[in-house]
């Protein structure tokens, strides 16, 4: 049989993006799914997804159902006769109706190291939780939250200098590399196996726990900044001013000349950051413009 397959992918974030790109210069697209358009923070003007912005770039036909559920949706994956539906990061669940419209089933690239890490942020979950590795599953889905077997699974490192945005590029381009690989292997008969051992849940990261508590441990500070790194980001208040943090270190003591705050057993300094309103910048920059900080 040939290993050129027709696929219905369905992701949305710029994580989804690679494999994406990666299908498309192996195999036929024959329509991409993305979340609707929403409003962007500053003026709240429509805005595109990633998948949605890389579909149309790669001429594509895309759609944006509210859900899945309604017949005629149902009945549009049904005309489009999918050997797979690829899902990265889609953002909505698939009905058992759904998942038993492809021939070779729906297949998920999900960026943990299963069963660990099920749900909607599995990256930076990993990083506040200071783990060190992470990693990429090709997995069969099935009606339970991540739940399905693996096909496929591929770790990476984290380091203590790892932000969230870095992994999820670095998990991104491994997930379609190994996606590519796994596909024609499922198509000629590869059974998933069944994950094992004990869960854990990855819950959605919530702008009301972004801000930085300097209860915390010098560790647990930095992963917690790191793990919010880009997006949403971590923040703090000073003398009445918001600042995002973007990149932190534990340090050893205070230093006039760098952005270092106590916290609980010791100090922490914050490399980058965005004072409101501001571009981003080091954090010594900060403190030469803002000597009061240090002190």
């Amino acid at each position: 049989m040939t290993d050129k397959f027709n696929i219905v992918f369905m992701g949305t974030p710029d994580f989804a993006v690679p494999a994406l790109r990666a299908l498309v210069k192996e195999h036929e697209v024959s329509a991409v799914f993305c979340q609707p358009d929403k409003p962007s923070n500053r003026g709240k003007k429509l805005t595109a997804s990633a998948v949605k912005k890389a579909a149309l770039e790669l001429e594509l036909t895309v759609f944006q159902p509210s859900s899945l559920k309604e017949s005629e949706n149902i009945e549009l994956l049904k005309s489009l006769s999918p050997d797979f539906i690829v899902v990265a990061a889609y953002g909505k669940i698939l009905t058992k109706e759904v998942l038993d419209i492809p021939k070779f089933g729906c297949v998920n690239i999900h960026a943990s190291l299963l069963p660990l890490w099920r749900g909607a942020a599995p990256i930076a979950r990993s990083i506040q939780n200071g783990d060190s590795e992470s990693g990429v599953c090709i997995m069969q889905m099935e009606q339970g939250l991540d739940t399905g077997g693996v096909y496929a699974r591929q770790n990476v490192h984290i380091s203590d200098t790892t932000t969230a945005g870095e992994l999820t590029e670095q998990l991104a381009a491994v997930g379609a590399e190994l996606l590519l690989a796994t596909l024609p292997k499922i198509a000629n008969g590869l059974k998933p196996i069944p994950q094992e051992g004990e869960s854990t849940y990855a819950d959605k990261i919530v702008k009301t726990e972004t801000q930085i508590d300097l209860e915390l441990s010098p560790q647990e500070l930095v992963r917690f900044v790191h793990a919010m790194s880009p997006s949403p980001g971590a923040w703090l208040e000073l003398s009445g001013n918001r600042i995002k943090v973007f990149k932190a270190r534990v340090a050893s003591e205070q230093d006039p000349k760098k952005f270092v705050l106590p916290c609980r057993g010791g100090f922490v300094e914050f490399l980058e950051i965005a004072p409101a309103g501001k571009n981003r910048m080091s954090g010594e920059s900060y403190v030469r413009g803002n000597p009061s900080i240090a002190e």
